[in-house]
């Protein structure tokens, strides 16, 4: 009964447009209303915090957590900003995966350290030791950056509820969400959300939404909402001068003078999710690569896609490999399994993807997008965006689309290109206003 009763309070969100049409829902969102112990707690928490004096004589110390390698675009040019900028230092604490059912970390590799070590990042430190974990405070942080909300995955010396009794906490959204709803249910619940003082919002509405649902500490200023553009999206679009997307293709084959086909299938085949496309189209876009040549497809899947399909019961495991090696046998396809991805947006020439924050980030490089649909209602910004994509209800659809971009015909060119301007124009100086804002905050105090 407990577990149902909290499986409810996880699918209602806090917001006056949510319709209370039944009994159960206005008792779930009453109980959510309550104030309870650990709202106490973390009022006490930012309120000290917010007494604290600052240190003018040393740096800001700013952490960054990095446990996630294909999350750490989301940060990286706030990272670099803040590099440059002399007023603050940095340091990346290197957290090695979390096993949730033995509540400890993995012993051995730790690959965030190893990916922090490959992306020639300074000032790294390993949280695994010999003797244990690295005590965060030691490293004496003002503030501490989280990479996403699922702390359940971070040991718990590392969760904002400890962390926000010596450190100012801070989130950049690790994905750009389609509807109002996920991104509350997901990012902005109470648990972590409550625990973080600075939340770094995706847009103007959900700034204002979050003032109203945290009034009190808003008010107060205890806890700060700021919309100041998007990270990863201004990531993306630094990176355009770049060539290493190409080489990046290169790597998987020969796919010069072919039209280089990038396609992302959702980790969820559950509708209320937005729904994957993979075991729809997963036999049709193999046999199309046989069949022409002219194309390269890439696959990229999110990283806990297989796993979920499996424990799903959609594949087992020798059907994953049995897939991978039909892959690896195909000379115009290959699997993209990279902890970043940038470098293969650049490199491809079009996108067949299900709704998720990659269509919105490969939008953003002026290049065609084909959406495979979703029946789930979209926010304001995602229906924009998808009005510009080639929306197919099939694969006869998609090989249309397909041949008519290898032909060098790509329709909805100029509408991208305008709403791009539109909607994004301002990204460029994001980190920076971020940087500013915790520079004038750490002044403030």
């Amino acid at each position: 009964m407990l577990n149902g009763l909290k499986n409810k309070m996880n699918n209602i969100y806090m917001d006056d447009s949510i319709p209370l049409n039944s009994f159960k829902k206005r008792i779930v969102y009453m109980i959510k209303q309550r104030v309870t112990k650990a709202d106490i707690t973390t009022f006490s928490r930012l309120n000290r915090l917010k007494k604290r004096k600052s240190h003018t004589n040393r740096k800001i110390q700013v952490v960054f957590l990095l446990q996630m390698p294909e999350v750490w675009g989301k940060q990286k040019s706030i990272y670099y900003e803040m590099k440059r900028d002399e007023r603050i230092h940095t340091v990346v604490l290197a957290i090695p995966k979390f096993d949730i059912q033995k509540q400890c970390c993995e012993t051995g590799r730790n690959e965030a350290y190893d990916f922090a070590v490959s992306e020639n990042l300074s000032e790294i430190v390993r949280a695994d030791t010999n003797e244990g974990l690295v005590d965060l405070k030691n490293l004496n942080p003002d503030y501490v950056f989280y990479q996403r909300p699922y702390e359940a995955y971070l040991p718990k010396e590392y969760r904002s509820d400890h962390v926000i009794e010596y450190a100012k906490t801070c989130y950049v959204p690790y994905a750009i969400f389609a509807t109002l709803e996920g991104e509350m249910i997901r990012e902005y619940e109470r648990g972590f959300a409550r625990n973080i003082y600075i939340n770094f919002v995706s847009s103007r509405d959900m700034e204002n939404r979050l003032k109203k649902k945290f009034f009190l500490t808003s008010k107060l200023k205890l806890r700060k909402f700021r919309y100041l553009g998007i990270p990863i999206l201004e990531n993306i679009l630094r990176c355009s001068s770049s060539e290493a997307g190409n080489r990046v293709w290169q790597e998987w084959g020969d796919s010069s003078n072919k039209l280089k086909i990038l396609w992302t299938p959702r980790w969820t085949t559950d509708d209320k999710l937005g729904g994957s496309h993979f075991f729809q189209y997963n036999e049709e876009i193999c046999r199309f690569a046989l069949k022409n040549d002219d194309f390269f497809i890439v696959l990229r899947p999110h990283p806990l896609a297989f796993a979920n399909y499996i424990r799903e019961g959609l594949m087992t495991e020798k059907e994953v490999e049995a897939f991978k090696q039909k892959l690896e046998r195909t000379s115009n396809m290959a699997l993209d399994d990279r902890k970043e991805y940038i470098d293969t947006f650049w490199g491809a020439d079009v996108l067949i993807t299900d709704i998720s924050s990659m269509l919105l980030e490969f939008f953003v490089t002026g290049k065609p997008v084909i959406f495979c649909g979703t029946d789930i209602k979209l926010n304001s910004l995602y229906s924009e965006v998808v009005d510009a994509t080639y929306q197919c209800g099939s694969w006869n659809e998609i090989e249309m689309v397909l041949c008519e971009l290898q032909n060098g015909e790509d329709r909805l060119k100029e509408k991208r290109q305008r709403l791009i301007e539109t909607l994004f124009g301002d990204l460029e100086n994001t980190s920076h206003r971020i940087v500013e804002e915790i520079a004038n905050d750490y002044l403030q105090d």
